[in-house]
């Protein structure tokens, strides 16, 4: 069974959706679904500027803006015991 996907999506739980619908093999599929829920949520500490506004910062820096997961994997599973192969499997989130 060879398979192919790519997709970006905005969020986490969009992702999901879409791999959900993505044309690939279980295996592949509960490996890609585990990247995505392990991804980092950033998690931003405000600080009060003087002029009343929050900044998001991280150590004196602007924590980066999380934009989505970009996705892609290809390969090939032989059910009849031959050689599988994946030739690209990436689950990469995507920041400003």
């Amino acid at each position: 069974m060879s398979f192919s996907l790519s997709f970006t999506a905005a969020t986490k739980s969009m992702a999901l959706q879409k791999l959900h619908e993505a044309y690939a093999p279980g295996a592949v599929k509960a490996i890609i679904e585990q990247a995505i829920a392990a991804l980092p949520a950033p998690k931003p500490q405000t600080e009060a500027s003087t002029d009343g506004a929050a900044k998001v910062v991280c150590n004196g820096y602007k924590q980066p803006t999380f934009l989505g997961v970009r996705v892609e994997a290809y390969g090939h599973i032989d059910e009849g015991y031959g050689e599988t192969t994946i030739g690209r499997l990436s689950v990469l989130p995507l920041f400003d």
